[in-house]
């Protein structure tokens, strides 16, 4: 036998190998058998032997690198496709949820309340200049945008009481471009109708709500901003899902919960097109509707609403999921105490369809940090990414 018959394919087994013992191994027909060149046959088989064992192992390894890196590579995708939408400070995933509070365990939220270091007018003085074409010349301003229902309403309301500031004006936009009036005089628990304008005599900020439940609207406002005609907001918060439920409560009777959401699923994704092109010059949010304590009619419904809403929006849209929580809180505990405060509608136990203003703060806090640090670039540094 010679020296590479010993090396032969059955040597690069495990199994062939041990089964080999040194007698049969070391016939080594060479003129001198010496105990030497014995020991130097020993030593290249085992040389072979560990080389071989060696890249098997090292073969399996790669190979289970591989499969737990295309496995860890495909959950990764799996959730930025699921969750991409939603930005962790407006994402439920990212909070943690106790006695009316959240507490975000992804992001560092900061108080943007006026008498605070943060505040949304220093958001406003850094915002980024934007052209505005009815004046022909760049400006500085932060421009916030509501569109939608009385929910949308609400949250503008509370966002306009945070500022608490002499130097707000309001006025009601009309074809003749009406007075600004000081914001005492502004009731928008009551108002519905033309759009609602407030801005800061000093501050670059402006801040507009528009009464569309069924964001009727939505498609002209898109329109009239992608064209210039109007100027275009820096931020568009919106949501529309309460008055979709009773505009199919027929529907929802005599049918069926999923047959009353159908139209509401064929008008939300007629407006992908036009949402797409407005994130292209402008941040998108949609507020999902909050649970609320109604059960007699089609606004039990509205879990099927949400549903459709995350589903059907282009990805381009930020999905607000993280109010839903807090609503659940605040229902459960207006069932076990109901309490009414109609001054500053913190608690509003006796109304079925809202949630009382102490948990609308919390969105607000939310709201301003989503869109105050995205305008001042600090998402980096701001939230963590896994």
């Amino acid at each position: 036998m010679s020296l590479c018959s010993l090396m032969g394919p059955r040597s690069f087994w495990p199994s062939g190998v041990i089964k080999f013992s040194v007698q049969q191994n070391l016939h080594c027909k060479m003129p001198y058998t010496t105990t030497v060149f014995k020991m130097t046959c020993v030593i290249i088989l085992a040389a072979a032997f560990s080389l071989q064992c060696s890249l098997w192992l090292n073969l399996e390894t790669r190979k289970n690198y591989k499969y737990r890196n295309t496995r860890q590579k495909r959950t990764s995708v799996s959730n930025i496709s699921s969750e991409r939408r939603t930005p962790p400070v407006l994402s439920k995933h990212c909070y943690k949820y106790g006695k009316l509070t959240a507490v975000n365990q992804c992001c560092r939220m900061y108080d943007y309340g006026f008498n605070h270091r943060q505040n949304i007018l220093d958001c406003a003085a850094k915002s980024p200049a934007w052209f505005d074409s009815n004046r022909g010349v760049k400006t500085s301003k932060l421009h916030w945008m509501f569109v939608g229902d009385s929910h949308i309403r609400n949250l503008y309301d509370v966002l306009i009481r945070r500022l608490k500031s002499p130097m707000l004006v309001y006025r009601k936009k009309s074809y003749r471009e009406g007075l600004w009036r000081k914001m005492e005089t502004l009731l928008l628990a009551k108002y519905q109708g033309i759009p609602v304008l407030v801005k800061h005599l000093k501050a670059p900020l402006l801040l507009t709500f528009t009464w569309s439940p069924l964001l009727e609207l939505l498609p002209n406002l898109t329109k009239e901003w992608l064209n210039d005609e109007e100027t275009p907001p820096t931020l568009v918060v919106m949501g529309s899902a309460l008055h979709w439920t009773h505009k199919t409560w027929d529907i929802y009777k005599n049918i069926g919960a999923e047959e009353a959401a159908e139209l509401y699923k064929e008008y939300i994704s007629s407006l992908s097109d036009s949402l797409i092109k407005l994130s292209r010059r402008m941040f998108v949010v949609f507020k999902l509707l909050d649970h609320l304590p109604a059960s007699s009619n089609n606004i039990t419904n509205i879990d099927t609403y949400n549903q459709i809403a995350s589903e059907v929006l282009p990805a381009e849209v930020a999905v607000w999921t993280s109010t839903i929580p807090l609503s659940d809180l605040y229902v459960k505990e207006c069932e076990r105490k109901k309490r009414d405060t109609p001054e500053t509608k913190l608690w509003r136990c006796q109304d079925e369809k809202h949630t009382g203003y102490i948990v609308i703060q919390r969105y607000v806090d939310m709201l301003l940090n989503y869109g105050c640090n995205h305008i001042l670039n600090l998402e980096s540094g701001y939230c963590r990414h896994e």
